[in-house]
Formats: structure tokens, sequence, C-alpha cells
């Protein structure tokens, strides 16, 4: 992982999402320029009717990891996403890797691969991002 004072600040702010950190568990792994790793450990409430990783769960992580890498370029918001669910997740761990395809001046694109410990692609997902513009203060 990188380490820099803006990397530093942006983790802080990033362990503030109480759903995809407290209720979900989703933990940093990786974060560089424009990319980041995110995970959790499967647990029961994780879980669906059919004993599979709720859908829901895996889009948190998805969504979570393509948050984090695209602050790193600039505050960008979710304008649209697509998940494809491609296997049902029986496993222990989910780890999803968001990696840019597209950064514009304002609209940024970016793919996330969830896979399993084993390396099994569990689903894909593509997200478009908006940059907002911040006021500096001097």
């Amino acid at each position: 992982m990188v380490h820099s004072e803006k990397f530093e600040k942006l983790i802080a702010l990033f362990q503030n999402d109480c759903f995809a950190v407290e209720a979900t568990g989703v933990v940093i792994d990786e974060l560089q320029d424009k990319y980041a790793v995110c995970s959790f450990t499967v647990k029961k409430k994780h879980l669906n009717a059919a004993n599979s990783v709720m859908g829901g769960a895996i889009y948190t992580l998805a969504d979570y990891t393509f948050s984090l890498a695209a602050n790193t370029e600039s505050t960008t918001i979710t304008l649209s996403s697509h998940i494809n669910y491609l296997i049902f997740a029986k496993c222990e761990r989910l780890i999803a890797t968001a990696r840019c395809i597209k950064s514009g001046k304002t609209v940024c694109v970016y793919g996330v691969e969830v896979k399993d410990e084993y390396g099994v692609l569990i689903a894909h997902a593509t997200f478009e991002g908006y940059r907002i513009k911040t006021e500096k203060t001097e």
C-alpha cells in the first residue's frame, strides 16, 4: 500500500462508513492512485436464504472499493453502476479490486472484480463516477 498523507486522510474518512465498515465488515487491503483492494470475511449475517452471500453484501463491497479508488483523484460520487453476479458465492472471504478504465475531467469509469479467496470471479461491476468540484479555501 502506498503511504502518503493524502491516502492516510482518505483511509480515515472511509473508516467512517458505518454500513460498509461496521455492518458489513469491509476492510481496506491496498490503496494506490486509481486502484483499491478491499475485502470482508463472510459471516452468517452476509448469507441469503440459499446459504450464499447476499447480492447486496457483494454490491456493498464493490461500491466501497470503487469509491475508495475513485476518490484518490478527487471527491467522486457514483453516477451509475451495473453489476453482474456470475456464480453463487459460497466462500469464506470476498476480495474486490477496483481499477480505473477512464478518468475524465468530470466523469470517471471503473471496473470492479469481486473474487473469492481462491481467485474465482464471483461478480463484475462497472461504476461511473462524477467528480465534485470543491472550492479551495485560502
